[in-house]
């Protein structure tokens, strides 16, 4: 309040003090022509209003009508109006009050300006120090992108490196199997570099289609360990343990993973190669000792000149000597066909022949070993002659019949069965044994494979005979399966697909 005070008497008290100085140096100045008596007293108002403001500058036009009428225009120290002096008097306070408006609006105007001046200063001043902070953060921001940036160049590297050194290929493509991205390594799998890959275009022509469920994976996001076989450039066949998952990286959606299992997989076949081997010289021995026991032992009773053997006894001997000479042919025959299908060589000599023929030559050749059992033929009637390798089929069908009186109780039924349906000529051996476990349908035809029998421990056969029954009927095109329930009993059944000599002749 009291600077309010102490600014108003300065304004006030400087536009008096300005007007007694025009006064006083006019007053000095005196004589001189009368028309300029008013000069100084301009100066005083200006800078009263300058200074002080408008009402300051007022206030001295005022003082300043009045020193002029009082000391300057007669009569002389006295405030009476001369006429004859009001028209300058008024042009004087026209120009006096005109004056003081427009310095005050001047100065005024001034202090805006410098106001609005120091505040755009000001701001400037703000909005520099804002940028000078936004650009301190940028740069910082800067430093740390580039730190990442550099971080994440060597982590890529490092991660192509990684990918370039490892064994498995990655395939990175869109729904439809488009390549999004080519691991650097698939030639090591496939043979083929990046950019022979990207020219296939789609992975469905390097690993194949349709190996997994994609409704599976739609469910669970990911299926692993699904192997596939491909063939790599030089056309040499790879065996490859594939991951697939849903992903969404490199604009694709499903991430391949293929690990080359070739290596392991072959270690795996000569392992069980070299236990199918140590099984079938403890199944060979086995069954070659027993009937050479027999054989020697009739053959020695017979070189014992000393004893006079009967007929019968001779007769007996001769026939312990004829059946296990056939076990051993047969099981040689077993180990020739063994080797034939696991070579490859397996090509059946297709000839006419009588489908009942082969059933009951294949009963007498299989009457030691149904000897107690009940077997006979039912085969269809009017059954044609069928082109089949009847010595192969026979080889098949005795060694079901065989299995059948191995795991079939005494004096139980064994049943060879012939018939056509279309084209395919259907045989089948049932027994009444105790049939087969769930658990064992899936491995009966496995190579050395033995099931169990009626008391639960393992036969001694080689476990041959199955798998060469069905070699052969693969051989010849057809397919063989096995329908039984625990209990009650077991049906092998094959089918072949085969030409009759009625229709060939109907078609001629």
């Amino acid at each position: 309040m009291m600077l309010v005070i102490r600014s108003s008497l300065l304004r006030y008290g400087g536009a008096i003090l300005a007007v007694a100085l025009a006064l006083l140096l006019t007053l000095l100045a005196r004589p001189w022509p009368e028309q300029n008596d008013f000069l100084l007293f301009f100066p005083a108002l200006m800078l009263s209003a300058w200074y002080g403001g408008l009402w300051p500058g007022l206030l001295a036009t005022l003082l300043s009508l009045l020193a002029i009428d009082f000391f300057l225009l007669p009569p002389i120290y006295n405030l009476t109006l001369n006429w004859a002096y009001l028209p300058r008097l008024s042009v004087f306070a026209f120009v006096a009050g005109l004056t003081s408006w427009l310095t005050a609006a001047r100065k005024q105007a001034e202090t805006a300006l410098r106001a609005t001046h120091d505040d755009l200063e000001r701001r400037v001043e703000e909005r520099t120090a804002e940028l000078s902070r936004a650009n301190a953060v940028l740069e910082g921001q800067i430093v740390e992108r580039r730190r990442i940036e550099e971080a994440l160049r060597e982590s890529e590297e490092l991660h192509r490196l990684t990918l370039s050194r490892i064994s498995d290929a990655v395939f990175i493509t869109e729904e439809g199997g488009a390549f999004t991205y080519i691991c650097p390594n698939a030639e090591v799998i496939f043979g083929y570099t990046a950019e022979e890959v990207r020219r296939l275009g789609n992975i469905k022509k390097l690993i194949g289609n349709g190996f997994f469920d994609l409704r599976r994976l739609e469910f669970a996001g990911e299926i692993q360990n699904i192997e596939q076989e491909v063939k790599d450039k030089a056309g040499l066949i790879h065996s490859l343990l594939v991951n697939v998952k849903r992903v969404s990286i490199r604009n694709g959606t499903l991430l391949y993973t293929c690990r080359d299992i070739t290596g392991r997989k072959q270690a795996e076949a000569l392992k069980q190669s070299d236990a199918l081997k140590s099984a079938l010289i403890a199944s060979v021995s086995h069954d070659l000792r027993t009937p050479l026991t027999s054989i020697r032992a009739s053959v020695d009773s017979l070189l014992h000149n000393e004893l006079n053997w009967d007929q019968t006894t001779l007769h007996e001997f001769h026939v312990i000597i004829s059946e296990e000479v056939n076990r051993l042919m047969r099981l040689v025959e077993n180990l020739l066909a063994m080797a034939r299908i696991d070579a490859g060589e397996m090509h059946p000599a297709k000839q006419w022949g009588s489908v009942a023929e082969i059933c009951h030559n294949v009963l007498d050749r299989c009457a030691g070993a149904t000897g107690r059992h009940r077997a006979h033929v039912e085969c269809a009637e009017g059954l044609p002659l069928v082109r089949v390798d009847s010595r192969l089929i026979a080889q098949a069908l005795a060694n079901l019949v065989e299995n059948a009186a191995k795991y079939s109780p005494p004096k139980s039924r064994i049943i060879v069965r012939a018939w056509l349906e279309r084209d395919q000529l259907l045989m089948s051996v049932t027994d009444e044994g105790p049939g087969i476990a769930p658990e064992e349908l899936d491995r009966i035809f496995d190579k050395f494979y033995r099931g169990r029998l009626l008391h639960g421990e393992q036969n001694g056969g080689t476990g041959m005979g199955l798998a060469i029954a069905r070699g052969i009927i693969e051989a010849h095109g057809g397919r063989i399966w096995v329908e039984s329930k625990p209990g009650q009993g077991a049906a092998f059944i094959f089918a072949l697909p085969v030409e009759t000599r009625e229709k060939t002749e109907s078609s001629s």
